[in-house]
């Protein structure tokens, strides 16, 4: 069985997040947990001490209009 573990920072910064990108975070999670390499994930190691973890993207886009 996986074992997930995040940050009190990102766990802080994502209490933070808009609606949507808590909902994308849930959404790629979850595929994490099942598919842990599907290409939507962007799934790399991580460097220095924690190699020997790796972490998935979750992406949002900011929109912003100039009148």
């Amino acid at each position: 069985m996986r074992q997930v573990f995040y940050s009190s920072k990102f766990k802080r910064n994502l209490k933070k997040m808009p609606d949507f990108v808590k909902k994308a975070f849930l959404e790629k999670e979850s595929l994490f947990l099942t598919n842990p390499f599907h290409p939507s994930l962007e799934t790399h190691k991580l460097h220095g001490k924690y190699k020997e973890y790796l972490a998935f993207t979750v992406c949002y886009r900011s929109v912003s209009s100039h009148v």
